[in-house]
């Protein structure tokens, strides 16, 4: 199984990936802030794909909270 093969519990690999959804979602919203905010001329077409992977990591820290919490 995959516990064997990686010698961590579970439990720890949840935790991670709480943590790394975080990393990404931090990232994802500083992200839309510079192109909101630090460029003039923005592409409505970028803020546009940068919101919606902003939106994405909200849902991956959702999915990723609940598994740490089940």
């Amino acid at each position: 199984s995959l516990r064997i093969i990686l010698k961590t519990p579970m439990n720890d690999m949840e935790k991670i990936q709480f943590i790394l959804s975080i990393f990404l979602f931090v990232c994802a919203a500083i992200g839309v802030i510079n192109a909101l905010f630090v460029y003039a001329n923005t592409n409505i077409a970028v803020v546009a794909i940068l919101c919606l992977m902003c939106y994405c990591t909200i849902q991956l820290v959702k999915i990723s909270y609940k598994e740490l919490k089940s």
